[in-house]
């Protein structure tokens, strides 16, 4: 039996900022680490443990000053810029605390954001939209600006435009951590359900314990460094595909 290849592949992976020597600070050191497709890992630890800088290592935010980092089979470290662009629009999409929705553009536009920089145009993206808007429960707010909309439905707003262009890699920061209590839990399992209904590989960082309940694997993280992975206790989302 063939064992799928995973999404993502951290081989001794390091990432430092600054000159060597005694003012370089080592954000991640020596990670090697593989995300299967299809699962939500979870990479949690104290402020400052190295999260965050893994996961934009993984997105291609930021590159390796060591080491390796693979996604969907292709090394990050061999593209240019321009393609390293274009890789991370139709491949990984992004989800953060602070939403970053564009306050000028309706539900509808800013989930249609990256289908148009894809090249994708009405009446596509509209339709696009529209299925995803349906699917996190947004459709009476198609229309409607951020502004107007609760912590949570702007987080699910944010989870729609990520999904938009199909990515094989959800990476999320933090993504229930400006939400309360209910919204929170609605947000980790639309995390879950893009894993376990769609295929989609979901990296995750959070303080969130909370999210443990759904994780596949739980990384630990400390000093930049893993102390160790563990299997996660998952639950059904009961959100349909």
């Amino acid at each position: 039996m063939t064992t799928a290849a995973p999404m993502v592949r951290l081989v001794h992976a390091g990432l430092t900022f600054g000159d060597a020597g005694a003012g370089a600070v080592r954000a991640v050191q020596d990670v090697s680490l593989d995300v299967p497709r299809g699962k939500l890992t979870l990479v949690m630890g104290p402020s400052g443990s190295g999260k965050t800088s893994l996961l934009s290592l993984v997105g291609g935010i930021l590159s390796a000053t060591e080491g390796e980092v693979a996604v969907d089979g292709v090394s990050l470290g061999g593209l240019t810029q321009a393609a390293l662009t274009a890789f991370r629009l139709e491949r990984i999409g992004f989800v953060f605390q602070a939403f970053h929705l564009l306050a000028a553009l309706t539900v509808r536009e800013n989930i249609e954001l990256p289908l148009f920089l894809k090249g994708v145009r009405r009446p596509a993206s509209s339709e696009r939209a529209q299925a995803l808007a349906v699917r996190l429960g947004l459709s009476h707010r198609l229309n409607t600006r951020p502004r107007r909309l609760s912590g949570g439905e702007q987080q699910r707003v944010a989870i729609a435009r990520a999904l938009a262009n199909d990515p094989v890699l959800l990476l999320a920061d933090e993504p229930t951590g400006s939400l309360d209590s209910r919204a929170g839990q609605e947000v980790i399992a639309l995390l879950h359900a893009a894993a376990v209904n769609d295929g989609k590989a979901v990296m995750v960082v959070s303080h969130d314990a909370r999210l443990c309940d759904y994780a596949d694997s739980i990384v630990q993280m400390r000093d930049g460094r893993i102390l160790g992975v563990e299997r996660g206790t998952t639950q059904s989302t009961g959100v349909p595909a």
